[in-house]
């Protein structure tokens, strides 16, 4: 028993590893962040595979963050967007890289809702 409860707890070490980074937005700015999921390298390659996308390796695990902030529609109306953020883990960003996806028509398929785009575009670029 106590050897079983060895390997458990040594199994969950590099987990810990794998916990997400903690960020936190400038208070009274309205942007929310908002964790949404990890991908190891090893995942990232396999979901880069299924979306057709090839050759691109993927060299680092990825944390993705929803971001939310206000903003005004056309005529002035305040409202709500959001955007994805993905961050390499254990690596630092060497640039920034904005991905603007085209128009949609609900919003199940934007980026921030990992969109099979958005979760191509995070891999790829983070």
């Amino acid at each position: 028993m106590r050897r079983r409860s060895f390997l458990i707890g040594a199994a969950s070490l590099p987990l810990a590893a794998c916990a997400p980074r903690v960020l936190t937005a400038p208070a009274g700015s309205g942007v929310s962040l908002v964790h949404v999921k990890s991908w190891t390298a090893i995942e990232g390659m396999a979901l880069l595979a299924l979306s057709g996308v090839k050759g691109v390796p993927v060299r680092h695990s990825v944390d993705a963050w929803r971001m939310t902030y206000p903003s005004q529609d056309s005529v002035g109306r305040p409202i709500v967007l959001s955007g994805l953020l993905a961050l390499p883990r254990g690596a630092t960003p060497r640039t920034l890289v904005s991905w603007q996806h085209g128009t949609t028509t609900t919003r199940a398929d934007v980026p921030s809702n990992l969109s099979v785009d958005g979760i191509s575009a995070a891999l790829v670029f983070a």
